[in-house]
């Protein structure tokens, strides 16, 4: 199996729905699209990140040299509350997710089959993520189908996040 073509792995209908947040412990969910590259600049402590959209294209964070915190959006269904919602998952799971997809057991073509669980264990630079599949795959029901159909592609909602006027409605992760 394939796992994701390229997911941007070497770093460099979306309103209305709710942001996926990792919590301590436990985070069970299913993806149900592949990820989109996205890169954030924070100008500091409690300050909304700006989307990266290169200094060939006037970045402002590029231009001054501030550093891009690299995230890959995707949707994802929350199992705890069954409601799909847009996350932002960091390299280390994304990189954990693309080598299940290549493994000859859990291996995907485009999206697993089965639902995911992560567990987050400590804080800031500390923190410690583990991916485990289920044991099983998981059919998605109709209704989950029909939801997912309507969502825009990760690609579009980081392309619209790119222009200056979205700049301020990002959400923080």
């Amino acid at each position: 199996m394939s796992g994701w073509d390229d997911p941007g792995l070497t770093k460099g209908k979306g309103g209305g729905s709710d942001f996926y947040s990792l919590q301590q412990g436990e985070n069970r969910l299913r993806i149900v699209s592949k990820p989109a590259y996205i890169g954030k600049h924070f100008s500091g402590p409690g300050q909304q990140p700006i989307v990266c959209r290169g200094a060939d294209e006037g970045c402002a964070g590029c231009i001054d040299g501030v550093k891009v915190s690299s995230k890959w959006l995707l949707w994802v269904i929350d199992r705890a509350d069954s409601v799909i919602k847009q996350a932002e998952l960091g390299y280390s799971i994304i990189k954990a997710i693309n080598e299940l997809g290549c493994s000859d057991q859990f291996g995907f073509e485009s999206m697993p089959e089965y639902d995911l669980t992560i567990n987050k264990k400590g804080s800031g630079l500390e923190t410690e993520y583990s991916v485990l599949p289920d044991r099983a795959d998981t059919p998605l029901t109709e209704e989950e189908k029909a939801n997912v159909s309507e969502l825009d592609s990760p690609e579009d909602i980081v392309e619209s996040l790119k222009r200056p006027e979205e700049q301020t409605k990002t959400e923080p992760f």
